[in-house]
């Protein structure tokens, strides 16, 4: 029995010596996540006049993907890129901001700054009194509001003095004027009109500053009563909405204007409706919402579609679907009313962290604050099927049965109903600011003002957009900060230490979430992590860990080096050896990880068996000899009894 014992431990020592512990440093980092609305860049203020710099600043605040609650402190900057650059502005520092189910509000004063170009703000926040700032990303731009609009025409107000310009009449003789006012360096001389010519002469003339005019709504689909054709001279809009053969487009005073079929009176927008932030347009009737986050609807009404729930409050979106309404609430939940035999307004269970609402004719959509779809009711044309893998979505549209969705590169995507090509996307299509969808048509808007694809022949030329040529020569050696190069044929050979500051590497995997993803395998900085999942593997069978076992006591383990590494030493198998032990793997060149550790595993249970079977066998060797000891008292007990009676007479 000590034999037996003694053998079994000589191979539980030998599978230990093949069995290789990685301790996985796992790093923990909590991310706040944030998302903002169309209101959040709203100053709100109670008149016109002595307007300051000041603007208050609405956002989402996220904990590892959960609403943040707390206390947190946060810095601000503001750049004139997505991306890179210096501040223009800032840090802005505001200490103590209240944050309840994610929400937070806070105001921000950079000064007198904004000049009328792009701007961007960054964002650092740490938990109250921590002092342990977390850069969040990416950037956010900041879009222009009422106020900004009326600030942008400032400039030529303030250089005509106290002249009011409504008070000047006739033209301007050109003998009143310089002589030579465009060439003898004025500033603020405002050109309109064509111009021609090769531009030979024009000198000191920043590429940023070449623009180019494109039409700011365009419009795809069925124009029955011109809803794709939007009234010629609509300027300042800043959202659209598409309802069935008519269009709203709100504007940056906050009014409403709209054109088309007005049968319900649903373009007969209510007199002294005011202080508007977003439209939705349904099946002849209209909602708008308010900057005091209340809604007003008018039009067709017979399913209750226009009713307004007694009490919604806090509104921060709204959408309209062709006989239904939806309202997304400041605290990440939607509500909805009118018609619902689809289901279009029982929202789905457990919705939440929602960001934006779309409805269309019998279905309705949400965008979360993660970039993705949600869609319910009516789908015969698939238009609550969201497309596989689509992501990175910062805004939605709903039609009577199909869907769009605006992306961060400003592309679009369109999935559903396409007998009107209301989900062909025109090619090229691209800058687009904001989306609608109408029964059978499709809206985008892009900002009227774009920069122009212009290249000169020498200079110091920032360019914008993408440059191609036709050839290049040269070796590259005075190219710099080059993005998304791609060569033509062969292979990329790299030379010297190749660095990659941040983010993630894939090969295989698009989207790669670890430091390096391999297909489905990643490594997080400290191990390699194998692709496990079931959901992955096919062809399931049992084992024999018995087998198993005596395989793994009979393998070969040895000490060795690789011949590229001699000063290393290892301890294990070859592969060789192993392949033709248990037959695993690709080849008998090389042992998966995977592999190895399911054999240790297998041989651990057999050892386990043959253990549970000896202590089995243990166990009735010591009844039996309880009972032995039990017969040779017993035997004593009666020869004492014997040797105690009186001798035979």
């Amino acid at each position: 029995m000590r034999a037996d014992t003694a053998k079994i431990l000589l191979a539980f020592s030998m599978l230990l010596e093949m069995i290789t512990l990685v301790n996985c440093k796992e790093q923990f980092m909590k991310k706040f996540v944030w998302s903002l609305f169309l209101i959040s860049l709203l100053a709100y203020a109670s008149g016109l006049q002595a307007q300051g710099t000041a603007f208050t600043y609405q956002g989402r605040l996220q904990n590892n993907g959960s609403p943040a609650n707390g206390s947190y402190d946060m810095a601000f900057a503001l750049y004139g890129t997505s991306t890179g650059g210096v501040a223009l502005a800032g840090p802005v520092t505001n200490t103590a901001v209240a944050v309840s189910n994610g929400l937070f509000t806070t105001t921000l004063d950079f000064g007198n700054v904004f000049t009328g170009g792009s701007n961007w703000l960054g964002m650092a926040v740490s938990p109250g009194g921590a002092n342990t700032y977390s850069t969040l990303a990416p950037r956010q731009q900041l879009t222009a509001v009422p106020y900004a609009q009326y600030a942008l025409s400032a400039g030529a107000a303030a250089s005509a003095g106290s002249v009011s310009a409504a008070n000047i009449t006739g033209t301007i003789p050109l003998g009143r004027l310089p002589a030579n006012v465009v060439t003898n360096g004025a500033s603020g001389v405002n050109f309109t009109g064509t111009f021609s010519g090769d531009g030979a002469g024009v000198t000191n003339l920043p590429v940023s500053n070449l623009v180019q005019i494109q039409a700011p709504i365009v419009g795809w689909g069925d124009n029955w009563n011109g809803a794709t054709t939007f009234p010629t001279g609509s300027s300042n809009v800043v959202a659209i909405a598409a309802g069935d053969g008519f269009s709203l487009a709100l504007k940056s005073d906050g009014t409403v204007v709209s054109s088309r079929w007005n049968d319900y009176d649903q373009t007969t927008v209510p007199a002294g409706l005011s202080n508007v932030v977003a439209i939705a347009a349904g099946y002849g009737f209209s909602l708008a919402l308010k900057s005091d986050r209340t809604v007003v609807a008018w039009g067709w009404n017979d399913y209750g579609q226009t009713t307004i729930p007694a009490g919604l409050s806090n509104v921060v979106a709204i959408a309209a679907g062709a006989y239904h309404s939806l309202a997304l609430k400041s605290d990440g939940t939607v509500v909805g009313w009118g018609y619902n035999v689809q289901g279009q307004t029982t929202i789905p269970a457990g919705l939440s962290n929602v960001v934006a609402v779309a409805g269309g004719a019998l279905h309705s959509l949400a965008l979360k604050s993660d970039s993705t779809v949600v869609g319910w009711g009516y789908n015969a044309q698939g238009q609550t099927t969201i497309p596989a893998g689509l992501s990175n979505v910062v805004a939605i549209a709903a039609g009577a049965d199909h869907n769009l969705a605006l992306k961060s590169d400003g592309t679009v995507v369109g999935w559903g109903w396409n007998d009107y090509g209301e989900t062909t996307i025109p090619a090229g299509l691209s800058n687009v600011a904001a989306i609608a969808a109408g029964y059978h048509h499709s809206l985008a808007l892009r900002p009227h003002i774009v920069p122009a694809a212009v290249a000169l022949r020498n200079g110091s030329n920032v360019f914008q957009g993408t440059i191609s040529a036709a050839g290049f020569t040269g070796d590259g050696s005075g190219l710099t900060n080059l993005t998304g190069v791609a060569l033509l044929s062969g292979g990329n050979v790299f030379t010297g230490n190749q660095v990659i500051s941040s983010g993630n590497v894939g090969i295989g995997n698009a989207n790669p979430t670890n430091i390096l993803m391999v297909v489905n395998a990643r490594c997080d900085g400290s191990s390699w992590i194998n692709a496990s999942d079931r959901n992955l593997k096919q062809d399931f069978a049992p084992v024999d860990a018995q087998t198993v076992l005596e395989k793994v006591a009979a393998l070969p383990i040895q000490s060795w080096s690789y011949k590229a590494q001699p000063a290393q030493k290892h301890v294990g198998p070859v592969a060789q050896d192993f392949h033709a032990a248990f037959g695993l793997g690709q080849d008998e060149t090389s042992i998966a990880t995977v592999d190895e550790g399911g054999v240790a595993l297998a041989a651990i249970q057999g050892l386990n068996q043959k253990l549970q079977a000896r202590e089995e066998e243990i166990q009735k060797l010591k009844e039996k000899a309880d009972k032995v000891d039990s017969l040779e008292k017993r035997v004593e007990e009666l020869e004492k009894m014997i040797r105690s009676l009186p001798a035979n007479k």
